[in-house]
């Protein structure tokens, strides 16, 4: 019976510790996956292809000076007029002398994120309201050399301008939209007549004196700019930089991860085998008293002579003093 309890005992304890021991396994497990899983979460990098913040923008920008300007007259169709300072549109008067001028710009300073394109022209003076057409030039010319008999074929109208007096009172620079006649071209070259009206107006030439360069012909291009463009700090990374830059955010990530869990664990593998050691203690201290079981069982039977309860063990009745078989 004391052997019986013994093993019994033992086999409950081992069975205990076991089962302590895939409790504690089973719940690290699970708590390593949960801890991977909110540090991974928490240290997401930035998301790089996702919607970003929309920067503030402003518009710039940049003015081309005309790289050829002439004009043309029929009053004197073999005469040159490149180096003039100012060109004519219209007529000039009895007899009727009927001008044209002519700009050439090269697309030198194009941005590549421009939104419009103009040409805008410096215009002095005109007696009445007079319509004047703008036509696009393909053909070749040249600002020394071209005059009425060898001037160029007008094209595409690109538009018309009316102008008055009183505007160029106020106001003496007149732009019009070139930008739908741009479009894989590296220039570009206009031509000015009269549409209607009997006078004439004279524009600036790029010939103008240094100290009126504000009047010359201008290409002008309007482009976008970001405020990080306009501080300086729109440096965009290169896909090898980029890729390196991931490269080491990803693996300190991943150390970190480690690193977390690992003490989590050692902490709560510590804590819980803390436990184990003090329950194990607890269970030595519980004291099986198999001797004292073993004394207070007694085997008893019944007399052959009486019939009263004896101990198993005596020979004679205690009773009526018969002799037990």
């Amino acid at each position: 019976m004391k052997f019986l309890i013994y093993i019994l005992t033992k086999n409950y304890k081992n069975m205990a510790n076991e089962m302590n021991k895939q409790k504690i396994e089973k719940f690290s497990l699970q708590l390593i996956i949960a801890l991977m899983l909110i540090t991974s979460v928490l240290l997401l990098p930035p998301n790089t292809t996702g919607t970003e913040t929309p920067k503030s923008s402003s518009t710039e920008t940049i003015e081309t000076i005309s790289s050829k300007d002439t004009y043309v007259c029929s009053g004197y169709p073999s005469v040159n007029y490149g180096d003039n300072e100012y060109l004519y549109v219209g007529d000039l008067g009895a007899p009727i002398y009927i001008c044209y001028s002519y700009f050439y710009f090269e697309f030198i300073n194009k941005p590549d994120n421009y939104q419009k394109a103009e040409i805008s022209l410096y215009i002095w003076d005109i007696g009445q309201t007079t319509q004047f057409n703008i036509y696009l030039i393909t053909e070749n010319w040249n600002e020394y050399s071209m005059n009425w008999q060898n001037k160029p074929t007008n094209n595409i109208k690109i538009t018309t301008l009316q102008i008055t007096p009183g505007l160029l009172e106020t106001y003496n620079r007149w732009s019009f939209d070139i930008s739908n006649y741009i479009s894989g071209k590296t220039n570009i070259s206009i031509c000015i007549t009269r549409e209607s009206g009997d006078d004439y107006i004279w524009i600036s030439s790029r010939e103008v004196e240094s100290e009126y360069v504000e009047v010359r012909p201008q290409l002008i291009w309007t482009y976008e700019v970001s405020e990080s463009d306009e501080n300086g700090d729109d440096k965009k990374e290169s896909p090898d930089v980029k890729g390196f830059v991931d490269f080491i955010y990803s693996t300190f990530v991943v150390v970190i991860i480690i690193l977390v869990v690992s003490a989590v664990v050692y902490l709560f593998i510590r804590r819980m085998k803390q436990k184990q050691k003090q329950t194990q203690q607890q269970r030595q201290d519980i004291v099986i008293n198999i001797p004292d079981t073993q004394q207070q069982i007694t085997i008893m039977k019944y007399c052959s002579s009486c019939g009263e309860t004896i101990n198993q063990n005596i020979r004679f009745c205690t009773y009526c003093g018969a002799q037990q078989l």
